[in-house]
């Protein structure tokens, strides 16, 4: 029994601490601001939100900050839609000149480009989605300890490229072990100085639960994905770990129904206000059901950088995109 109190003694509860009213001010400033500039201001608007959701959340003394700056983001979509076009543009420029006339025609771009260009943009998301979270991670802060992303991004979107395919071939089935994987080769290259984080989730049970969540949501004509959703969610958190601090998560699924229900309510009879407090209830829904295992200190093990160390890493790359 002693051993049981003392383990649960130091466990840290994870909290979110935004206020709704705060994030719904801030809402109509972004929505306001990105109208009057033709969509020009929503990096400062996207920024802005990760910011007030990743600065909202703590567990114990643990304190999370995000110091993404929205003219990196800027200058990254910039490069990004720069190069598309560029590739576009150089491969039916190629193409027109090297085949003939009779050739190059609607059935050719439909028959034969239509499907590099699919095929191009699937490996582009993969890509997108590994510089995302580069760009997320690479720009947090625990305690003014910052956080490290060391992925080599183009070699894993290749990989899960070819994972996407997989999935695609089989009709979906490979989905939920690529998704596994994508979690696993994420906490892989994460960590807070020299704490690292893993995952250990296995893809055969993540697999079980993906088949077993989706056969009882056909049943009960899609009620159980709330169920699904929050059991997925679970799963990760608690095969997830800092060196030996595991990560715990046993929020019922009932709970998420009903906050989904409710959420549901207010949107549809505030004819939509009410979207930004249902997001701030969300978000506390997820963070406040997440404990973590403070035996050991981080403080006691990383010795926080200075803020002039942190900001001159040089954390930024091409592609980097924060979104």
């Amino acid at each position: 029994m002693t051993t049981t109190r003392n383990t649960e003694s130091q466990m840290l509860f994870a909290e979110f601490t935004g206020n709704a009213s705060a994030y719904l001010f801030l809402s109509i400033k972004n929505f306001l601001l990105f109208c009057l500039s033709c969509g020009f201001y929503y990096p400062w608007a996207r920024i802005s939100i990760l910011q007030y959701f990743y600065n909202n959340c703590k567990a114990g003394p643990y304190q999370i900050r995000f110091h993404g700056k929205a003219k990196s983001v800027l200058l990254n979509i910039f490069y990004l839609m720069l190069t598309i076009f560029f590739a576009i543009g150089s491969v039916l420029y190629i193409v027109k000149s090297i085949l003939p006339s009779r050739i190059y025609t609607e059935a050719f771009l439909s028959g034969v480009l239509l499907p590099i260009f699919y095929i191009a943009g699937l490996w582009l998301m993969n890509y997108l989605y590994f510089a995302t979270k580069a760009y997320r991670f690479n720009n947090l802060t625990v305690n003014n300890m910052p956080m490290v992303f060391d992925l080599q991004i183009s070699l894993e979107a290749g990989k899960f490229f070819r994972y996407s395919l997989i999935s695609m071939f089989t009709l979906g089935l490979f989905y939920p072990v690529m998704q596994n994987r994508r979690m696993k080769t994420l906490y892989s290259h994460l960590k807070i100085q020299e704490e690292r984080f893993q995952y250990d989730g296995v893809d055969s049970e993540y697999l079980k639960l993906w088949i077993f969540g989706i056969f009882f949501t056909v049943c009960t004509l899609g009620i159980y994905v709330f169920w699904l959703r929050q059991e997925l969610f679970n799963y990760k958190i608690n095969h997830l770990k800092l060196e030996n601090r595991r990560f715990r998560c046993e929020v019922q699924g009932s709970k998420y129904f009903k906050l989904c229900v409710t959420n549901a309510l207010l949107i549809i009879f505030s004819a939509c206000i009410l979207y930004p407090f249902t997001r701030v209830r969300t978000a506390r829904h997820f963070v406040n059901g997440i404990q973590f295992d403070n035996s050991e200190s981080i403080n006691d093990i990383a010795l926080p950088l200075s803020n002039q160390e942190l900001f001159h890493k040089g954390y930024e790359f091409p592609f980097s995109i924060g979104i």
